[in-house]
Protein backbone atom coordinates (compact mmCIF):
# COMPACT_ATOMS: atom_id res chain seq x y z
CA UNK A 1 0.00 0.00 0.00
CA UNK A 2 1.30 3.19 -1.16
CA UNK A 3 0.23 6.62 0.86
CA UNK A 4 1.66 9.96 0.55
CA UNK A 5 1.73 11.91 3.29
CA UNK A 6 1.49 16.16 2.70
CA UNK A 7 1.54 18.85 5.52
CA UNK A 8 1.52 22.92 5.60
CA UNK A 9 0.22 23.54 2.46
CA UNK A 10 -1.08 26.91 3.07
CA UNK A 11 -2.56 27.12 -0.08
CA UNK A 12 -0.47 25.91 -2.45
CA UNK A 13 -2.51 22.81 -4.11
CA UNK A 14 -0.21 22.95 -7.53
CA UNK A 15 2.53 21.50 -5.18
CA UNK A 16 0.11 18.54 -3.98
CA UNK A 17 -0.89 17.64 -8.01
CA UNK A 18 2.56 18.17 -9.22
CA UNK A 19 3.49 15.37 -6.33
CA UNK A 20 0.29 13.41 -6.84
CA UNK A 21 1.28 13.51 -11.07
CA UNK A 22 4.68 12.07 -10.05
CA UNK A 23 3.77 8.89 -7.81
CA UNK A 24 1.76 6.01 -9.34
CA UNK A 25 -0.78 3.79 -7.63
CA UNK A 26 -1.76 5.95 -4.44
CA UNK A 27 -3.88 4.15 -1.86
CA UNK A 28 -4.25 6.86 0.30
CA UNK A 29 -3.67 10.59 0.97
CA UNK A 30 -2.47 12.11 4.45
CA UNK A 31 -3.15 15.69 4.94
CA UNK A 32 -1.72 16.64 8.26
CA UNK A 33 -2.98 20.34 8.21
CA UNK A 34 -2.92 23.38 7.60
CA UNK A 35 -5.03 24.96 5.58
CA UNK A 36 -8.05 22.97 5.83
CA UNK A 37 -9.12 24.09 2.26
CA UNK A 38 -6.38 22.61 1.04
CA UNK A 39 -7.95 19.13 2.02
CA UNK A 40 -11.15 19.61 0.91
CA UNK A 41 -9.07 20.43 -2.13
CA UNK A 42 -7.92 16.83 -2.31
CA UNK A 43 -11.16 15.39 -1.54
CA UNK A 44 -12.72 17.27 -4.30
CA UNK A 45 -9.57 16.24 -7.34
CA UNK A 46 -9.05 12.96 -5.77
CA UNK A 47 -12.35 11.61 -4.67
CA UNK A 48 -11.31 7.64 -5.49
CA UNK A 49 -8.66 8.00 -3.02
CA UNK A 50 -9.01 7.53 0.71
CA UNK A 51 -8.07 10.74 2.60
CA UNK A 52 -7.16 10.90 6.33
CA UNK A 53 -6.69 14.60 7.38
CA UNK A 54 -6.51 16.39 10.65
CA UNK A 55 -6.95 19.70 11.37
CA UNK A 56 -3.77 22.15 12.19
CA UNK A 57 -3.01 25.02 14.25
CA UNK A 58 -4.48 27.68 11.36
CA UNK A 59 -7.58 25.56 10.47
CA UNK A 60 -10.03 28.09 12.85
CA UNK A 61 -13.37 26.99 10.96
CA UNK A 62 -12.43 22.92 10.36
CA UNK A 63 -14.37 19.96 10.70
CA UNK A 64 -11.42 17.52 10.83
CA UNK A 65 -10.23 15.84 14.07
CA UNK A 66 -6.89 16.78 15.73
CA UNK A 67 -6.01 13.45 15.58
CA UNK A 68 -7.10 10.37 13.86
CA UNK A 69 -5.90 6.48 14.40
CA UNK A 70 -6.49 4.67 11.13
CA UNK A 71 -5.19 0.57 11.23
CA UNK A 72 -3.54 0.62 7.15
CA UNK A 73 -2.06 -3.09 6.01
CA UNK A 74 -1.31 -3.94 9.28
CA UNK A 75 0.06 -0.74 10.76
CA UNK A 76 -1.62 1.61 13.68
CA UNK A 77 -0.88 5.43 12.55
CA UNK A 78 -1.04 8.40 15.20
CA UNK A 79 -1.82 11.09 12.31
CA UNK A 80 -1.36 14.63 13.65
CA UNK A 81 -0.33 17.97 13.13
CA UNK A 82 2.03 18.13 16.19
CA UNK A 83 0.82 21.63 17.64
CA UNK A 84 -0.71 19.99 20.05
CA UNK A 85 1.72 17.77 21.21
CA UNK A 86 4.59 20.60 20.93
CA UNK A 87 6.87 19.30 18.31
CA UNK A 88 8.51 22.19 18.19
CA UNK A 89 9.75 22.26 21.32
CA UNK A 90 11.06 17.96 20.83
CA UNK A 91 9.13 14.83 20.29
CA UNK A 92 8.70 13.70 23.71
CA UNK A 93 4.64 14.35 24.03
CA UNK A 94 4.18 13.14 20.60
CA UNK A 95 6.16 9.58 21.10
CA UNK A 96 4.43 9.05 24.93
CA UNK A 97 1.43 9.90 23.49
CA UNK A 98 1.89 7.31 20.43
CA UNK A 99 2.67 4.78 22.69
CA UNK A 100 -0.44 5.77 24.80
CA UNK A 101 -2.68 4.53 21.52
CA UNK A 102 -0.48 1.61 20.70
CA UNK A 103 0.91 3.58 17.33
CA UNK A 104 4.41 2.20 16.34
CA UNK A 105 4.40 5.07 13.31
CA UNK A 106 3.21 8.74 13.57
CA UNK A 107 2.90 11.08 10.68
CA UNK A 108 2.67 14.88 11.31
CA UNK A 109 3.66 18.34 10.40
CA UNK A 110 3.33 21.65 11.76
CA UNK A 111 7.21 22.46 11.72
CA UNK A 112 7.47 22.39 8.08
CA UNK A 113 11.14 20.05 8.73
CA UNK A 114 11.48 16.78 7.45
CA UNK A 115 11.84 14.40 8.76
CA UNK A 116 11.56 10.53 8.75
CA UNK A 117 13.56 8.41 11.85
CA UNK A 118 12.95 6.46 15.06
CA UNK A 119 12.48 7.81 18.45
CA UNK A 120 12.18 5.35 21.50
CA UNK A 121 10.28 2.49 19.35
CA UNK A 122 8.37 5.07 17.68
CA UNK A 123 9.10 5.91 14.19
CA UNK A 124 8.17 9.33 12.95
CA UNK A 125 7.52 10.83 9.96
CA UNK A 126 7.34 14.81 9.30
CA UNK A 127 6.45 15.47 5.39
CA UNK A 128 7.53 18.99 6.18
CA UNK A 129 6.10 21.35 3.92
CA UNK A 130 4.42 21.02 0.45
CA UNK A 131 4.73 25.09 -0.16
CA UNK A 132 8.05 25.26 0.92
CA UNK A 133 10.67 26.18 -1.77
CA UNK A 134 11.12 22.61 -2.13
CA UNK A 135 8.23 21.07 -1.74
CA UNK A 136 8.66 18.25 0.46
CA UNK A 137 6.55 15.12 1.04
CA UNK A 138 6.19 12.01 2.35
CA UNK A 139 5.79 8.33 0.93
CA UNK A 140 5.19 5.76 2.84
CA UNK A 141 4.83 1.60 1.67
CA UNK A 142 2.99 -0.57 4.31
CA UNK A 143 2.31 -3.93 3.81
CA UNK A 144 1.61 -6.70 6.23
CA UNK A 145 2.34 -4.84 9.41
CA UNK A 146 5.49 -3.33 8.34
CA UNK A 147 6.00 0.21 6.42
CA UNK A 148 9.03 2.16 4.97
CA UNK A 149 9.03 6.19 4.37
CA UNK A 150 10.89 8.42 2.26
CA UNK A 151 11.23 12.23 2.09
CA UNK A 152 10.86 13.62 -1.36
CA UNK A 153 11.18 16.61 -3.04
CA UNK A 154 8.50 18.13 -5.88
CA UNK A 155 11.91 19.91 -6.88
CA UNK A 156 14.30 17.45 -8.09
Amino acid sequence: MIVLAFSDSHGTTYSIDEAMEREKNVNAIVFCGDIARDADYIRETYPHIPLYAVRGNNDYFCTDPYLLLPELAGVRLYITHGHRERVKFGYHELVSQCRLKDCLLCIFGHTHIPVSEECDGVYLVNPGSIRSSRGTYARIELSDGTFHSEIRCIAE
